[in-house]
C-alpha cells in the first residue's frame, strides 16, 4: 500500500517530468520514468488520470512523438488511466480523438488482435472532434481501412487504404526524410497481407524481405523501426516454421523469445503478442512428433491468456491458441487427452465473437470441429462444420470488389465437400445437401442480397445508413461493414444467409416441374466422387461414384485441352478431329462415371423421363453431362431431361419468381462488327435475322443483317445492350437473344459488342456490369435470355462460384437462361436456335423442353425441317445422319 508521503512524492515527480516533456526538445524521452512513477499511485488517486492526460495532451503537440515509440507503446494505458479522471479542458476531448487511433494502430502494427468495435468508436470520435479538417477526413478515412483491413481479413478495406496511403503520407508527413521508406513499408505489409490471404507463399517470403530491408534505412528510435522490426522478425519466425522452411528454433532463440514475454515493465499487450509467438513456434515444430514440444507452446499460450481477460481483442485468439496446441498434442500422442478442454475454450471463444459475422468465425469452428472428430463425435462434428459455414457467406459480403471477394471464399467449397462427406458418414443426408450449397455461388448469392440491404436497414430503423448505402452503391468497405453490424443485431442473424431446407427446395423442384437436385462432387482418393440427391418427394438419398474423377484421366485432359481457346467461328468438322474425337471419349466417360450409375440406380423407368436438375462441384462443371453416351450409342438427353442450377438457394429463388408470358418483343442481337476484334459470323446473322421474321417481329433487331449491312435500329453497341436490360418500359420485352461473340480472358467474361464511335475499339459488357445493372433495374421482367455465343456458361471466378455471363443474368431475375460451356459452331448453332425457338413459340412448350427437343432435332438423321425455316439453317447440318456432339451439347439451361 502506497503511503501518502509516496504518493505525493510521485505526483510532483510526474508533474516534473511533465514539464520536462514540454519544455525539452524530444520530450517523449520521459514517458518510461513517467510511466513508473505514475504506477506508484493507486489505481483510485484523484490526480492519476489528470496526470496521464496532461503528459499526453503535452505530447501530442509534439510533431516527433507521433513517430516516437517510447511514447507510442504506453499510449493506450495512459488513455485507459485518463479517462478515469480526464483533465478539466475543453481540449481533452480533441486530443483525445486523436490520441485514440494512433494507439491502436500502433498495435495493429506491432502484430496486436484489434476490436472493430473499439475502432468505429475511435473514429466517430475522431470525426466528431475533426470532422471540419480535410486533413483529419483522409487520416479517418485511412486509419479506418487499414485497420479494419488487419482485423476482419478485409481485403476490400486493405486495398482502398492502400490506395490512398502515398498522397496522404506525403500530405501529414511532408517532405521529411523518411517518407519514401515509410511508404515502401506499408506497400510492403499490405502485399504481405494480401500474399497470406492468397495463399501465396513466395509472395509473403518476398513482402517480407522488402519489409525488413527498408525498415532497417529508418533511424534508431523512429516508430517504423522499432515498432515493426520485432514484429517482422517474429513473423518471419513463425512464417518459416509454418511452411518448414525454417531451422528447429536455436535455444538462444528460445530463450531471447522468452526474455520478450516475461519482462515485468512491458506492456502487457507486448508480452501477449510475444507469449503467442514462442507457442506457435514450439506448436510448429512439434506437429505430428514431437509431444514435449507442443506442451511447451501450450504453456506458452496458457500464459498468454493468463495476461489477458474476456472481452479483451486477444482474449479469444489466445484461448484458440491454447485449444490448437492441445488438439496437436492430442495428434501427436495418439490419445484423446485435453481435447475436453479444448471444447471448452473454443466454445468460451465462440461465444465471445459472437456469430458468423465475425472473421475468425469459421476458423474456429473449424478447429472445434477437428476436436470433436478426433474425439469419436462425427456427427456433432458435422453439425459444427455446417454452422462455420455460415461464415463464408458474411466474407463474401464484407468485401466490396470481386477479386477480394473470390479470395475471401477461395476454401468455402473444399471446407463444404468436407463437412458433407463427414455427414453422409452418419448418415445425414439433408445435413450433406446443406454442406455443399454453402460452398456454392457466393459471390452470385452476395449480389442477389446486397440489393435488399437499404430496405432491411430502413425497416431497422437506420435510414440514414441506407441512405449512404444507396448513394454509393454500397462500393465503400466503410459503409458495408457498418451495414453488416446493423444486420448482424437482428434477430435470427446467424441464420440469415443459411442454404435453403430440404422442405423449400421440393417446393422449387414442384414448381420448375423437376423430379430431383443432384450435386455431383468429384473423387478425392480414396474417398469416391458422390452423387448427392434432393428428390421433389421422397427422402434424400446418395450414391458412391468411384471413378467420378477428372485428375490423370486422359480423355478428359484431352477434351479440355481441345475446347479451351476455340470460339463460336468454329470451322467445318474436317479440322476438329481431335475435338470431335476427345468428346467422343469424354460422352462414354460421363455415361460411366456419373450418369449411368444415377439413371440406372437411382431413377426407375417410369411413365416420363426423369427431370433432373445438376449442380456440378468444382471442374465437374466443364463437362457436358447431358451428352453422356450409353454402350448402346444413346445419349442421356434421350433418356431424361437436363438443366442446371448454381445453388439451391438460387434455384429457390428462381422458382418463387413469377413468370414472364412469352411475346414477340425482345432484343436480338446479331452479329455486331467488332472491329476486327473477331471474325465474321455469317451464320449467327443468318440465325438471328430468321428469329426475328419468324418468332418476334416485334422485337429490336440490332447487329448486322445476313447481306453484311447494319441494322437500321443499330449497330449492336454495349449501350443499346444496357439500355435494354434496364428499360422497364413495355414496349422492351421480355426476350434477349444475343448471337455474337463471347469472350473469357484475364479472369473476365464478357460480350463483345459493336464500337460506340465510328473508328473505335469493339465495345464490351462483362458479368460483373450484367450484375449491377439488374440490381438497380428491380423491375424489370426478362422471360428469357439466349446467349448464344461462345464461354457465355463458363464461371470467371472458379466453377464452384459459377459467375459467368448466363448466371449472372439468372442473378438479375431473368426466369430463364440458356448459356454455353465452351466455343460453339457457328453454323450448326444457328439451326439448333431456330429449332429452341420454334418449340419455344410455336408449340408453346417450357424452355428446358424447347432445349431438349431442339437437341435431339439434330441428332436425328431423318429430321425434317419445319415451314418457314430457312434453307441456310437446315444446310448448316449434315443430312441424314446425326449432328456431331458438338454442335448441340454446350448449351445448358438455368432457370425456368
Amino acid at each position: 500500500m502506497t503511503s501518502p508521503e509516496d504518493a505525493e512524492d510521485a505526483v510532483a515527480r510526474c508533474q516534473a517530468l511533465i514539464v520536462r516533456a514540454l519544455t525539452e526538445d524530444h520530450g517523449h524521452r520521459v514517458v518510461e520514468e513517467f510511466v513508473g512513477q505514475l504506477d506508484r499511485l493507486p489505481a483510485d488517486h484523484p490526480h492519476r488520470g489528470r496526470l496521464a492526460g496532461a503528459l499526453v495532451m503535452v505530447l501530442e503537440q509534439h510533431r516527433d512523438a507521433d513517430m516516437a515509440t517510447d511514447y507510442l507503446r504506453h499510449l493506450a494505458d495512459l488513455l485507459a488511466v485518463a479517462d478515469t479522471g480526464p483533465p478539466p479542458t475543453t481540449r481533452w476531448e480533441r486530443v483525445r480523438a486523436a490520441a485514440g487511433p494512433k494507439a491502436t494502430l500502433y498495435a495493429g502494427m506491432i502484430g496486436q488482435s484489434l476490436d472493430p468495435d473499439a475502432i468505429t468508436d475511435q473514429v466517430a470520435a475522431l470525426t466528431s472532434a475533426f470532422g471540419d479538417n480535410p486533413r483529419f477526413a483522409k487520416l479517418t478515412e485511412l486509419t479506418t481501412g487499414l485497420l479494419h483491413g488487419m482485423t476482419e481479413g478485409n481485403l476490400s478495406a486493405l486495398s482502398e487504404a492502400s490506395a490512398t496511403l502515398p498522397a496522404l503520407l506525403d500530405e501529414v508527413l511532408g517532405d521529411a526524410p523518411e517518407v519514401g521508406a515509410i511508404k515502401e513499408q506499408f506497400a510492403a505489409m499490405s502485399d504481405m497481407f494480401l500474399a497470406n490471404q492468397r495463399n501465396d507463399p513466395a509472395s509473403v517470403q518476398s513482402a517480407l524481405s522488402r519489409l525488413t530491408e527498408v525498415t532497417g534505412t529508418l533511424p534508431e528510435g523512429h516508430i517504423m523501426r522499432a515498432g515493426i522490426a520485432d514484429s517482422v522478425r517474429q513473423a518471419s519466425t513463425l512464417w518459416q516454421l509454418v511452411n518448414g522452411e525454417g531451422e528447429r528454433l536455436t535455444e538462444e532463440r528460445i530463450a531471447e523469445l522468452a526474455a520478450s514475454a516475461a519482462r515485468p515493465d512491458a506492456p502487457a499487450a507486448d508480452r501477449v503478442m510475444a507469449y503467442l509467438t514462442l507457442a506457435g513456434a514450439f506448436h510448429s515444430e512439434g506437429v505430428g512428433s514431437d509431444p514435449d514440444r507442443i506442451d511447451q507452446g501450450v504453456a506458452c499460450a496458457r500464459s498468454a491468456l493468463e495476461l489477458t481477460t474476456s472481452g479483451e481483442p486477444l482474449h479469444n485468439f489466445c484461448l484458440f491458441s491454447v485449444a490448437v496446441g492441445l488438439y496437436l498434442r492430442s495428434e501427436a500422442a495418439g490419445t484423446t487427452e485435453g481435447l475436453d478442454e479444448a471444447v471448452t475454450l473454443l466454445e468460451a471463444a465462440l461465444k465471445e465473437l459472437g456469430g458468423p459475422e465475425h472473421p475468425h468465425w469459421t476458423q474456429v469452428n473449424d478447429l472445434l470441429a477437428n476436436v470433436r472428430l478426433r474425439s469419436g463425435e462425427q456427427r456433432v462434428s458435422g453439425e459444427v462444420g455446417l454452422v462455420a459455414q455460415r461464415g463464408y457467406a458474411w466474407r463474401v459480403l464484407r468485401e466490396s470488389d470481386t477479386r477480394s471477394a473470390r479470395e475471401a471464399v477461395r476454401d468455402a467449397a473444399e471446407s463444404a465437400i468436407s463437412v458433407a462427406r463427414q455427414c453422409l458418414g452418419v448418415s445425414e443426408v439433408t445435413a450433406a445437401l446443406r454442406a455443399l450449397d454453402t460452398g456454392r455461388g457466393l459471390m452470385l448469392f452476395a449480389a442477389t442480397e446486397l440489393p435488399r440491404f437499404p430496405a432491411m436497414l430502413r425497416a431497422a430503423g437506420h435510414d440514414d445508413l441506407a441512405d449512404r448505402w444507396e448513394a454509393d452503391g454500397a462500393a465503400g468497405s466503410s459503409v458495408r461493414r457498418k451495414a453488416l453490424g446493423v444486420l448482424a443485431e437482428l434477430p435470427g442473424a446467424d441464420l440469415m444467409f443459411d442454404p435453403p431446407s430440404l422442405a423449400e427446395i421440393r417446393t422449387a423442384l414442384g414448381s420448375l416441374d423437376a423430379d430431383a437436385l443432384v450435386y455431383l462432387v468429384p473423387a478425392d482418393p480414396p474417398q469416391p466422387g458422390l452423387a448427392v440427391i434432393a428428390p421433389a418427394d421422397g427422402p434424400p438419398a446418395w450414391l458412391p461414384l468411384p471413378a467420378l474423377t477428372l485428375t490423370g484421366d486422359v480423355e478428359v485432359e484431352r477434351y479440355l485441352s481441345a475446347l479451351v481457346d476455340r470460339s463460336r467461328d468454329l470451322a467445318p468438322p474436317a479440322p476438329l478431329t481431335p475435338l470431335t474425337d476427345s468428346l467422343d471419349a469424354l460422352c462414354d466417360w460421363a455415361w460411366r462415371v456419373a450418369v449411368g450409375p444415377l439413371l440406372e440406380r437411382y431413377f426407375p423407368v417410369g411413365e416420363r423421363e426423369p427431370r433432373i436438375v445438376l449442380v456440378p462441384m468444382g471442374d465437374l462443371a466443364r463437362i457436358p453431362w447431358a451428352a453422356a453416351r450409353r454402350a448402346d450409342g444413346r445419349y442421356a438427353i434421350e433418356l431424361a431431361e437436363f438443366s442446371y442450377a448454381v445453388s439451391a438457394r438460387l434455384l429457390c429463388e428462381n422458382a418463387a419468381w413469377s413468370p414472364v408470358a412469352t411475346s414477340a418483343t425482345g432484343l436480338i442481337v446479331g452479329d455486331p462488327d467488332t472491329a476486327g476484334a473477331a471474325s465474321d459470323l455469317v451464320g449467327a446473322r443468318t440465325e438471328a435475322h430468321a428469329l426475328r421474321r419468324g418468332f418476334y417481329q416485334g422485337a429490336r433487331y440490332v447487329g448486322r443483317r445476313p447481306n453484311g449491312s447494319v441494322s437500321p435500329s443499330g449497330a449492336g453497341t454495349s449501350a443499346q445492350v444496357r439500355q435494354w436490360l434496364t428499360d422497364t418500359g413495355p414496349a422492351a420485352g421480355g426476350l434477349l437473344h444475343l448471337a455474337c461473340h463471347g469472350r473469357y480472358e484475364a479472369e473476365r467474361a464478357h460480350l463483345l459488342l459493336a464500337p460506340e464511335t465510328e473508328g473505335g475499339p469493339a465495345s464490351t459488357v462483362s458479368a460483373e456490369e450484367i450484375v449491377a445493372l439488374l440490381a438497380e433495374a428491380d423491375r424489370r421482367r426478362i422471360g428469357l435470355a439466349v446467349l448464344a455465343a461462345c464461354h457465355t456458361g463458363r464461371s470467371v471466378y472458379g466453377y464452384d462460384e459459377a459467375y459467368s455471363l448466363g448466371t449472372a443474368l439468372l442473378a438479375g431475375r431473368v426466369r430463364s437462361v440458356l448459356s454455353t460451356q465452351w466455343s460453339i459452331p457457328d453454323r450448326e448453332t444457328s439451326a439448333l436456335m431456330y429449332m429452341f425457338h420454334h418449340y419455344r413459340v410455336e408449340e408453346r412448350l417450357p424452355v428446358r423442353r424447347s432445349l431438349l427437343l431442339a437437341q435431339r432435332w439434330l441428332l436425328d438423321s431423318d429430321r425434317r425441317a419445319p415451314a418457314g425455316m430457312p434453307a441456310a439453317l437446315l444446310a448448316s447440318v449434315p443430312r441424314r445422319e446425326p449432328a456431331p456432339v458438338y454442335a448441340w451439347a454446350g448449351f445448358v439451361h438455368y432457370g425456368q
